[in-house]
């Protein structure tokens, strides 16, 4: 999959430089110097490499197991000579808690509460002309219980 987006890299690193200047006109140069600028088809297939690595984290459902593949992918992550890739798994290492209560509560996420907050804030916005507070509560169950009134 990654195959098309490397191989014209690696074909135009190939091509000596006097060819590539004859090739070229003066506003390719600029093509020219990002692409000796960007980082070698080695790295790119390592960097995804781990991107897909990383994905298999979601399929292991013990904790234990997932803080042994979190240890060993952060390792793998910041002995690679990618930066952005470093700065992830520091991160990663950082909230490693977090993410290991994922597998600890059986993939149970805050969502449908972060959800039920985002709708309560948009009621309590559209309340703003309402003259009590009962109006407003009887608008947050109105809209929160899934009661249509179509």
């Amino acid at each position: 999959m990654g195959l098309p987006i490397l191989f014209p890299l690696s074909l135009a690193l190939r091509i000596p430089a006097m060819t590539l200047s004859r090739m070229m006109s003066r506003s390719s140069w600029a093509m020219a110097a990002m692409m000796a600028n960007m980082a070698s088809p080695k790295r790119l297939h390592r960097a995804y490499q781990l991107r897909v690595d990383f994905e298999e984290l979601w399929e292991i459902r013990d904790e234990e197991e997932a803080r042994v593949f979190l240890r060993r992918w952060t390792r793998s992550a910041l002995l690679s000579r990618l930066e952005p890739l470093r700065k992830f798994a520091r991160t990663v290492r950082e909230h490693m808690d977090g993410i290991l209560g994922f597998m600890r509560w059986d993939g149970i996420t805050n969502a449908n509460l972060e959800g039920m907050a985002n709708k309560i804030k948009l009621c309590i916005h559209k309340a703003f002309g309402f003259h009590s507070v009962s109006a407003l509560i009887g608008m947050i169950h109105l809209c929160c219980s899934g009661i249509n009134l179509e």
